[in-house]
Parts: structure tokens; sequence; C-alpha cells
């Protein structure tokens, strides 16, 4: 064995070496969990059993989003704190409102993904009555616009229907639908309806179409 062939073993050696002794004194002994995604105990319990002991850099996002498979979490981060610390934020999807298909219930978020567990928080969501042969994601710009609307001028929405040419219906709690068409001046619509509320204008089982505000239409359906 030549002198060459010595130092590049020597050198193999004390790499391997460090790499043992980072691996140690770099192990997984703290994990701190934070988001709002509503992860279960017994899930966290069997992830921090999995990374205990481990070098840090084995806690890395796509192994975390693995094991939380079927957990309701749209985006996992992991960050380490050395020397021996990992953080892992959870965040729960923006869920826009459930639609129902072949009898089941689905939570549909922003990014037009369904969730088949639907959460118990998700049971106030408003029921989204999607057109059958549009794709969803197509629907979702329309859906996020009418609702955060409603919401900004405090309008409960139980309902929410669009058309497959994207004109939208929305259902109060006061068991009205409001006919708010296409997009033109949605602010302007959402707020007559919030004014015919107000002023005791509306009545169960009634619709108010507000398609053209300059001309409101008021009938009751049967």
């Amino acid at each position: 064995m030549n002198e060459r062939t010595k130092k590049w073993l020597f050198r193999l050696l004390l790499a391997v070496i460090l790499l043992l002794l980072m691996a140690k004194v770099f192990s997984v002994r703290h994990i701190l969990w934070e988001g709002s995604a509503p992860v279960g105990f017994e899930r966290i319990a069997q992830i921090n059993e999995r990374l205990k002991g481990r070098p840090l850099w084995c806690a890395t996002s796509e192994r975390v989003r693995r094991w939380l498979e079927g957990e309701v979490v749209s985006r996992v981060t992991v960050r380490w704190r050395l020397p021996s610390t990992v953080i892992i934020v959870t965040e729960a999807p923006k869920f826009l409102g459930v639609v129902s298909s072949g009898g089941k219930w689905a939570a549909v978020d922003d990014n037009g993904r369904s969730w088949g567990k639907v959460p118990l928080f998700a049971t106030r969501l408003p029921l989204l009555m999607l057109p059958c042969h549009v794709s969803p994601d197509q629907c979702l710009p329309s859906v996020e616009r009418t609702l955060s609307t409603c919401l900004r001028e405090g309008l409960t929405v139980r309902a929410l229907w669009v058309s497959p040419f994207g004109e939208v219906a929305v259902y109060l709690m006061e068991g009205v639908w409001l006919r708010l068409g296409n997009p033109t001046a949605l602010s302007l619509k959402v707020r007559l309806g919030k004014a015919l509320r107000e002023n005791q204008l509306l009545w169960t089982k009634g619709v108010v179409d507000l398609t053209l505000p300059k001309v409101i239409s008021l009938w009751s359906q049967r």
C-alpha cells in the first residue's frame, strides 16, 4: 500500500468519524409543532417517535408530508434550530365550501382540491352548487370573489350557485336567494341586497334579482 493510498484511506476514515459525530451531536431531541392544521395527537406522537434520535437532516418537509397523509393539511414546512430542535409548521387549507358528489360530501379549498374527509369545522361552510360539466377550477375565482364580497358586507352565505356561464346566486341565512348574475358591479349588487335586508324588504323563500342593479325584481318561490 503506497503513501497516496494511505492518505486517501485516512481522509475517508476521518470523514466517516466526523459524520458520525455530527449525526450524534445534531440528532433530533426536541420537536415543536406550529400552524393552524388540526393534526391528531396520535399522528403527532407517531411522527415525534420516528424523528427523535435521527440526524436533523432526516427531518424534511417531503418526509413529514408523507407521514401526514390523510390529515387535513395543505402545506408542511420543516425548519431546524441547531443543535437538536425540529420545528414543523402545518397549514390548514382555506376551505371555500362544501360540495355533494355521489351522495358523499367533500370540502373544496381555494386550490380546487376536494377533501373527502370533511372536518367538523367545515360544516358551517356554504354549500357550493357548481355546474356539472365545468371544471371546479374554472368556478373557484368566481366563488372566492363572491364569498369575499359578501363577507366584507356582513352577509352570511349558506349556499352559492354558479351557472355554466359564470353567473352566481347566493342563499342567505334568512332563506332568500340573491341573483347576482355576472361579476360586473358585484360589490354594488351585494350592497343593494344588504340594504334590502336591513330595510326588511326580504322574505323567506323570496328571490331577489339583482343582475341589473337599475331594475330590481322580487318574487316568491313556490
